[in-house]
């Protein structure tokens, strides 16, 4: 059964606007105030409700033909957002409600207990931001909390920088290009990811029960680009785990760790005790040291790793290390994979996928390769 005890509780976090707020707010220089609310995951007993209050800065909606200019703007107005402190915020559920206050980042989280068990698959919270600086443009909100079907025969934890979004964050050049310059459309999909988690999602048997959540580096506050770009891409939802990216101040106690990506895929596990996980990521960071990591936590509890080869040759050898250890060890095995094909002609092999999927990915990776080739 579900372990509701493992998710964290909210912490109390006795925060209060600042001066600088105070004295906006009597002036009436703040921009409107955004309830904004995180896509989550949960219990049939526990919801775990997550979210951000912070000032609506002046994003844009893009199409394939905004200007490099205009993302640049959206981009820089998503990272300066300003948060609001000391916000109340109420949640409601089944005739219940349940309260908090934002912590000294804008960030709140709230369990919220269901009067009866709640079945499988997404749920809506309401929220309503009950007392706040400023003038709120969203004083309510619709939290989405997922949870897993009993019937579930795994979950899929996902890194998103170069395993999903083709960013090439080992040039650091090219991915600030790509951050600042790019809107959720200009953004491009690594080939074949989307239908193999589709894919993976379904099952082999095309049931479509298995979860999915993605594990990322990027700031909340690139939330909603990220949101769209999985919308755009076909991507299963899934709750995101993003980080609380800070330059000066210390990250929310709430919402950041200095082992963000460990601590969301340990939580994940001892959330759903019962669950078997398959782990993809990419070479060009630490994915491969971190996963070998969870599999010597969590013994018999990961079916596959999967990793998307982009890093240069002189890391080809390490990743070869750990692969080998993890089969040796563990009797788990890490794929390298240049494109999706190969992930999914592995999990068709041991019965992750269908054949349908399988000749999805491919269909999707040779339909890349065509267009590219046009172009």
């Amino acid at each position: 059964m579900p372990d509701p005890n493992a998710i964290p509780r909210t912490p109390d976090p006795h925060a209060r606007p600042g001066i600088k707020l105070r004295v906006e707010d009597r002036l009436g220089m703040l921009d409107p105030i955004q309830l904004l609310p995180f896509r989550s995951f949960g219990t049939p007993r526990l919801l775990h409700v997550r979210g951000r209050v912070r000032e609506q800065k002046g994003v844009e909606g893009t199409t394939e033909e905004t200007s490099v200019w205009r993302n640049v703007s959206n981009t820089v107005h998503r990272l300066e957002s300003d948060e609001i402190p000391g916000a109340r915020v109420r949640a409601s559920l089944g005739g219940r409600t349940w309260e908090t206050t934002t912590d000294a980042e804008g960030y709140f989280v709230l369990d919220v207990e269901p009067p009866e068990p709640v079945g499988a698959g997404w749920h809506d919270v309401e929220l309503e931001l009950v007392e706040s600086v400023g003038r709120p443009a969203c004083p309510t909100a619709r939290a989405q909390v997922l949870v897993p079907s009993p019937d579930a025969e795994f979950a899929v934890i996902s890194d998103v920088d170069d395993t999903v979004i083709r960013t090439r964050s080992t040039d650091l050049l090219r991915e600030l290009q790509i951050v600042f310059g790019k809107g959720a459309q200009g953004r491009a999909a690594v080939p074949g990811m989307p239908a193999l988690y589709r894919a993976l999602a379904r099952g082999p048997d095309d049931r479509g029960e298995n979860p999915v959540f993605y594990v990322s580096k990027s700031g909340w506050n690139l939330y909603d680009l990220l949101e769209e770009f999985m919308r755009l891409n076909g991507l299963p939802a899934g709750p995101l785990f993003l980080s609380d990216l800070r330059l000066v101040e210390a990250p929310s106690e709430v919402m950041g760790s200095a082992r963000h990506k460990w601590d969301s895929i340990d939580l994940l596990m001892r959330v759903y005790p019962e669950l078997p996980f398959v782990l993809v990521g990419d070479s060009g960071m630490h994915d491969p040291e971190l996963y070998r990591e969870v599999v010597q936590r969590h013994p018999r509890r990961v079916r596959a790793v999967y990793i998307h080869d982009v890093s240069p040759p002189e890391r080809d050898d390490q990743v070869a290390r750990i692969a080998r250890e993890l089969d040796r060890e563990h009797g788990v095995p890490l794929v390298r994979m240049e494109d999706a094909r190969h992930a999914a002609q592995h999990a068709r092999e041991h019965g992750l996928i269908s054949a349908r999927g399988l000749d999805e990915v491919r269909n999707e990776v040779a339909g890349r390769e065509d267009d590219e080739s046009q172009g």
